[in-house]
């Protein structure tokens, strides 16, 4: 980008090179990082180290931020459809306290990194050190043998002190919620943490040409630097790979992570959608490379609603383990992450384990997943199936698949990296001299992924189907009286009875005896849905997608009102007869909303 703009901006630019370099880089970024961040980095650099004549640079730069917008706003337009309803809208902002950390941004986003003491020490300390000395070394030198690079370096320090300042960036976030709360959940790190890695290799090379410069005279001193320099340099290539070669090397299955035959198998089994949940530490990711559709993951922007009825699927773990309600952020409304996962863990202590739990006789008889989680909430999302590493054990469950060799003992791993944790094996299990483990350890991990994965499959019994019509509405005073009684239903409750908000019942009233009907799936694809649907009286269909209000209803291709139900479900009524629903999800940044007006 910066090469872009050195050659689009000011005495060499054009305005026609200015929107070329704007129209490539939309292809080179997204609207939510290349935009309010890198725009305002750019801003930074111009004034500060390119330094054009503004009389006519000013005019370059708004051509390049105008279509370099453009281009990626429909993306924006995105955000800002679905956010203000999001899970991040009630996110409480980030806190400033009177903590070097509390003050100011210092840590990358090396989740991996992160894992290795060492690693995370230096790239969280070594920039700010090499900036506050170099700062103060190209104070007394800029007129010195490495002026140039006195200079730069000292602009370039002065844009990594603006970038890293959090107090600054929290304060102006505060200000912006006051007009869009929605933009609680925007995390501003990212101004520090997307050009930080740039402005740290500038930052040191500008630093050692300084140093260099200064000791010309003194070989000795120029040799000890140069041997910094190298280990520092050797150290970050090797240790990363060191650090990382086991949990990635030996632990991790690698490709064999997304070749699961159980899975495949299970796919071809339905012909119709359905859905399936993974039980941490199994990770939902390698379900979604199967074709399979989950009910949980990581997701940055979903409907706030979804994560109410989520955290009362969790409500049995969430009311026993204390630090899951931390990272689920049960009581601060903001999780660790974007978090939809089926609890925390399962063999942990603390975490997942249950305190009365034996954790090597859940191994041979199954998890109790009964006191763990809502299992007729999983049901009323349409969860056909529960993924697991480990047993599991419940009266609604049932084993169609299991590994050939049950695993002997617990292996706990990071709910956000899914590497392994804490010991590999006990003791019992490490035969044979130390000095050959490793060999015999990369040997067993070869023969382990050659084999291809295996998990746990369990189906949900009775479970409600994707599209039905019930048999009763049940109108609620607000949110949380419809979640107590959602939380409380069985499941033939749940079967036969939608439950709706007061605020969103217009048109239908509650009661019992509606119309039974058939609904029959013709079409399901992301943005559109065919059925057809037939109803002995007028009755109600429910329909168990995640709700949004960008779904459109066409009965007969007609215009008809789809209403959230189940507090984050979408249902509709439908007259007596037979007749052909249309169900198309039209937001208001599509082409084909305009269309369809």
């Amino acid at each position: 980008m910066l090469w872009l703009l050195a050659r689009a901006v000011g005495a060499r630019g054009s305005f026609a090179r200015a929107a070329g370099s704007g129209l490539l880089m939309s292809f080179l970024t997204t609207f939510t990082f290349g935009v309010p961040y890198l725009l305002f980095f750019a801003l930074l650099w111009l004034l500060l180290v390119q330094r054009p004549d503004w009389r006519t640079a000013w005019r370059h730069f708004a051509v390049f931020i105008l279509v370099l917008t453009a281009v990626t706003s429909p993306q924006l337009l995105a955000v800002v459809a679905n956010a203000p309803a999001s899970h991040r809208a009630g996110w409480a902002l980030d806190p400033v306290t009177l903590t070097v950390d509390g003050l100011f941004y210092r840590q990358l986003q090396f989740d991996l990194f992160a894992q290795d003491k060492s690693l995370m020490a230096l790239t969280m300390n070594l920039p700010w050190a090499v900036f506050l000395a170099g700062g103060v070394l190209a104070l007394f030198r800029r007129n010195g043998p490495a002026a140039g690079a006195a200079r730069i370096f000292l602009r370039i320090a002065l844009i990594f002190a603006i970038l890293s300042q959090k107090w600054l960036w929290l304060g102006v976030q505060t200000l912006a919620t006051q007009l869009a709360p929605f933009l609680r959940g925007v995390y501003t790190g990212r101004f520090f943490e997307i050009p930080a890695a740039f402005l740290i290799a500038l930052g040191l090379t500008l630093a050692i040409r300084m140093l260099w410069a200064e000791l010309e005279r003194a070989r000795a001193a120029r040799a000890m630097l140069a041997a910094l320099v190298g280990a520092l340099v050797l150290f970050m290539v090797v240790e990363p790979k060191r650090h990382l070669f086991r949990p990635l090397g030996i632990d991790d299955w690698g490709e064999a992570n997304y070749r699961v035959p159980a899975l495949q198998a299970l796919r071809a089994r339905h012909d119709g959608p359905f859905r399936v949940a993974s039980v941490l530490p199994l990770q939902p990711a390698y379900a979604y490379a199967h074709g399979l559709e989950t009910v949980d993951g990581w997701a940055n922007l979903y409907p706030a609603v979804y994560r109410d009825l989520w955290l009362r699927v969790l409500a049995p773990t969430l009311r026993e383990l204390r630090a899951t309600r931390q990272i689920f952020g049960a009581d601060s409304g903001r999780a660790e992450d974007n978090f939809i996962l089926l609890g925390a863990d399962l063999v942990r202590p603390g975490t997942g384990l249950w305190p009365d739990e034996d954790v090597h006789q859940a191994l041979r008889t199954g998890f109790d997943v009964d006191r763990r989680f809502n299992l007729d909430l999983l049901r009323l999302l349409d969860t056909r199936y529960l993924l697991s590493e480990y047993p599991l054990r419940s009266t609604e469950l049932r084993l169609v698949h299991a590994p050939a060799t049950w695993p002997a003992w617990p292996v706990y791993r990071s709910r956000n990296t899914g590497l392994v944790e804490g010991d590999r094996a006990p003791a019992a299990a490490r035969r044979g001299p130390r000095i050959l483990r490793p060999l015999r350890d990369a040997l067993e991990a070869a023969r382990r992924k050659s084999a291809g994965k295996d998990v746990f499959v369990y189906e949900v019994v009775q479970p409600l189907g994707r599209f039905r019509f019930v048999d009763a509405i049940s109108v609620e005073p607000d949110a949380g009286a419809l979640l107590d009684r959602l939380s409380a239903a069985d499941r033939t409750t749940l079967a036969s009875t939608v439950f709706v908000e007061v605020k969103d019942a217009a048109g239908v009233r509650a009661g019992r005896g509606l119309g039974r009907g058939t609904a029959r799936l013709v079409d399901y694809a992301p943005d559109t849905i065919r059925l057809e649907v037939s109803a002995e009286a007028a009755g109600f269909l429910l329909i168990a997608n995640t709700w949004s209000p960008y779904w459109k209803a066409f009965l007969d291709g007609k215009r008809v009102s789809l209403l959230r139900v189940n507090h984050a479900q979408t249902g509709m009524s439908v007259p007596a007869g037979a007749h052909r629903l249309d169900l198309r999800y039209l937001p208001p940044y599509s082409p084909s909303a305009w269309l369809s007006r």
